[in-house]
């Protein structure tokens, strides 16, 4: 594989040199000065247009005939890093104020698609073969109620969707199991522009080695992937245990309670019904009037939240 630089765009050859295509993407037109490989990045210098980077270029590395001719393929990703997205302690830089973005936290999943699916799911499975995160191209993006926020908008990160378009895709996944269920959502302070997600998030996975799985119309794709601890972090790989045992407790206890919630206010539901018909039934009416004295003191009744689903949010919140 080879790559040239001109006075306008940056291009790739795949045969040596024989035909080239354009890697512009969403660069200006500027004459290229320099240009460097570093790791699995394409780092370009310009002529007045400041130096971009091309983040993972391992798919330009693995496409061959083969590639080209299948009807799906899932790429081999690169190294996935754990790295905090923002340390940053202060709200973001103004729009209008000049910025560079940083690369996707998280792995890169990038798969081609030769034609499109009717449906899609990507699932990764850690130690064991145990199921960490699935995704599908149903679901659903997190509904967002703007007349509720109290930031703005713009500091929230868009939504990502598993494509099922014909082409090449990529789609990222942060490192963390499912966000736990029913946790009231809330963006932080400490936001990065259109790249803020909500939290609480689910707990972070550990470094070790993963599967994804692709599945196209039928059809299954896996591939290794390695997950590494950020090198600045010099935290014992025992106590990064120990936090994630915490953290998966915490997650645990969030999705046991909210099950039982949901059981109470089925229950809660039916006694209702049922004390409409206890008016010529005395036991029934009595039966309905000592539940309703109980229940009063049920999480979404006149007492506070539940305290075991309040404090496994804030400890998720702390460990994440």
């Amino acid at each position: 594989m080879l790559f040239a630089g001109t006075e306008r765009a940056v291009f790739v050859s795949f045969n040596d040199g024989d035909d080239w295509q354009p890697l512009r993407l969403n660069m200006p037109a500027t004459s290229i000065r320099d240009l460097v490989i570093h790791d699995d990045d394409l780092v370009v210098g310009t002529h007045g247009r400041s130096f971009w980077i091309l983040d993972d270029i391992t798919p330009l590395r693995q496409i061959d005939e083969k590639v080209a001719a299948s009807e799906v393929h899932l790429f081999r990703p690169q190294v996935a890093y754990r790295v905090h997205w923002n340390l940053n302690t202060d709200t973001p830089l103004p729009p209008e104020e000049p910025a560079g973005q940083n690369p996707p936290d998280g792995a890169i999943i990038n798969y081609y698609l030769k034609e499109a699916a009717q449906s899609l799911t990507l699932e990764v499975f850690g130690d064991k073969g145990k199921l960490v995160r699935r995704f599908s191209s149903a679901d659903k993006p997190e509904p967002v109620n703007e007349k509720e926020l109290d930031i703005p908008t713009y500091w929230i990160r868009p939504p990502q969707a598993l494509s099922v378009a014909a082409g090449a895709h990529r789609f990222v996944w942060d490192l963390h199991y499912l966000p736990p269920e029913g946790a009231r959502r809330i963006y932080p302070m400490t936001a990065i522009y259109r790249d803020t997600p909500s939290r609480p998030l689910g707990p972070w996975v550990l470094p070790g080695a993963y599967t994804v799985k692709l599945t196209a119309n039928g059809q299954t794709y896996t591939q290794p992937l390695v997950v590494k601890m950020d090198p600045r972090v010099k935290t014992s790989p025992e106590d990064l245990a120990q936090k994630f045992a915490l953290a998966l407790r915490c997650w645990e206890s969030i999705h046991t309670v909210q099950h039982e919630l949901q059981q109470l206010r089925s229950l809660r539901s039916q006694l209702k019904r049922l004390g409409g018909k206890s008016k010529e039934d005395k036991s029934l009416a009595e039966a309905s009037k000592a539940w309703t004295r109980k229940r009063r003191r049920w999480p979404g009744a006149a007492a506070p939240a539940h305290p075991v689903a309040g404090c496994g949010a804030a400890c998720l919140l702390k460990l994440t």
